[in-house]
């Protein structure tokens, strides 16, 4: 919603919603962008409501993660790249990721870490996620780059798939950015490109 709701009519949103689509799994995609961000205890009432089957949480309060882990082990709780490994740590079921579109292999070899027990290395790998995020992503975004801008660039410098430009209102990223960002993982982030 562009218009922030309060907890009651949030909840009121998705019971109904929940009720005219009765076989399908909702999740709720818990972002600032919203004007409010849901609590862990406002999904201890939304858990109620039997087809709502989790989240994507955006954000790096690991509080907020403790919390939704504690209060709704029932609900798929799934943060986005910077949280990956941490959150499989304490339950997560799995990640909502930009990462996974610009280096797929990457992001399995992650998961199969963590489903072996090789925490060490995942975290590893998990650094090297967050080194790329601060030195690139982030950059980007304070320049005023949104996901649908940042994330299309750098998949097209990935060259896992063509992702061409985004769609309006969005403009693409100048070229001067783009060729910024190539140079920045060409330097310091080769493993984005599989090398």
């Amino acid at each position: 919603y562009f218009v922030p709701l309060r907890a009651d009519e949030a909840y009121k949103y998705f019971a109904d919603l929940a009720e005219a689509c009765s076989n399908i799994g909702l999740t709720h995609y818990n972002t600032m962008r919203a004007g409010i961000y849901l609590s862990a205890k406002d999904y201890v009432r939304l858990a109620q409501i039997p087809n709502f089957v989790g989240t994507k949480q955006v954000g790096s309060d690991w509080f907020h993660w403790l919390e939704l882990f504690r209060l709704t082990p029932q609900l798929a709780h799934m943060p986005v790249d910077s949280l990956y490994v941490p959150a499989l740590m304490q339950g997560g079921r799995g990640v909502w990721s930009a990462v996974a579109m610009w280096q797929p292999k990457f992001m399995l070899d992650i998961y199969q870490l963590t489903q072996s027990g090789d925490w060490r290395q995942a975290m590893q790998c998990q650094n090297q996620i967050n080194a790329f995020l601060v030195d690139v992503a982030q950059p980007l975004v304070a320049q005023g780059f949104l996901d649908p801008v940042v994330d299309k660039a750098i998949c097209n410098l990935t060259d896992f798939t063509d992702a061409g430009d985004p769609r309006q209102p969005f403009l693409p990223m100048p070229q001067e950015w783009r060729e910024w960002s190539r140079k920045k993982i060409e330097k310091d982030h080769r493993w984005l490109i599989g090398e």
